[in-house]
């Protein structure tokens, strides 16, 4: 009479085996991906106060590596009752290498509408390095009645490619 541990034994482990076999090369072909936020910054503009942030996203989408960089800037507190006329906040997006190299940019962008937000346009690396840092570090601004005032976001934590 068999006993019903040695069978479980006989067949389970090379199931076990080849499951293991077939399902640990999927994992080791993974690749997560990074985001990460900067610190937000704070300014006030003609009585207007204002917060600002820079972000990195790095990914890889069918074998291809990017990493993509936006600033976001708003009033504060940000709320549709605290909002600014048309064209009174620009945002502009770079992207930065771990060498502290400017490896893309976008133009300026500025609110074409009553607001309380406003993203910049995506600078983008594609392909990235892979196993190169990236950072964010962006510029916003806010009309101060003759023109613009500037303000840099602080810059991202660094996301590998």
């Amino acid at each position: 009479m068999r006993k019903k541990g040695r069978l479980l034994t006989r067949i389970g482990i090379p199931v076990a085996s080849l499951t293991m076999g077939l399902v640990l090369p999927i994992f080791s072909l993974t690749v997560f991906a990074g985001y990460a936020t900067s610190s937000t910054g704070y300014f006030t503009v003609n009585s207007k106060n204002y917060s600002n942030n820079s972000v990195i996203a790095t990914d890889t989408i069918n074998g291809t590596s990017f990493a993509n960089s936006w600033s976001t800037v708003q009033t504060y507190p940000a709320s549709s009752s605290n909002n600014v006329p048309a064209g009174y906040m620009g945002s502009k997006a770079r992207l930065f290498n771990g060498n502290d190299e400017l490896i893309a940019e976008t133009s300026w962008v500025y609110n074409d509408k009553t607001t309380y937000v406003l993203d910049s346009r995506i600078a983008t690396r594609k392909p990235a390095v892979s196993r190169t840092a990236y950072y964010g570090y962006g510029i916003t601004a806010a009309y101060n009645g003759n023109g613009y005032s500037q303000y840099y976001t602080f810059k991202s934590p660094k996301q590998n490619g």
